[in-house]
């Protein structure tokens, strides 16, 4: 792993996890049994080092904040791949979430104040809450 890793999550099995690294511009593939890389996942635009990750409920899509970058890459597991990169989500966006129901995803965005609510079928933000001074990290509830 590079230099600065800022963010990790384990797939539901836990045999798999996604670290993200600030330094490398890349999320970093673990095998969790062996303790060992087994990919990296590149992430490439202007200003982005890779800080909050999330995964989609079923473990099909895997989500990184850009920080730096101001967007969010939408990443495949199977392929690990970036199918598309959410663009402009705020100022520094770091900690982030998925709603239960998969439609949303939450920035935290420290440097704006406030929360980015993206719309992830039309693939932007559809809303800002704000959020106080510096919001870094953001979760949410498991569903009942």
């Amino acid at each position: 792993m590079d230099a600065r890793p800022r963010g990790i999550v384990f797939t539901r099995d836990g045999k798999r996890a996604f670290v993200s690294c600030e330094q490398g511009a890349a999320v970093d593939v673990i095998d969790a049994a062996r303790k060992v890389r087994s990919g990296r996942i590149a992430i490439s635009g202007q200003g982005v080092k890779p800080m909050g990750l999330a995964l989609s409920a079923d473990g099909r899509t895997l989500f990184a904040s850009t920080g730096r970058g101001g967007s969010v890459a939408v990443i495949d597991t199977a392929s690990l791949r970036v199918e598309r990169v959410i663009p402009a989500v705020g100022a520094r966006p770091w900690g982030i979430a998925v709603s239960n129901d998969g439609t949303r995803l939450y920035t935290a965005n420290g440097n704006s104040d406030d929360v980015s609510i993206v719309d992830l079928q039309a693939g932007r933000v559809v809303a800002k809450v704000r959020a106080g001074n510096l919001p870094w990290g953001i979760a949410v509830s498991p569903q009942r």
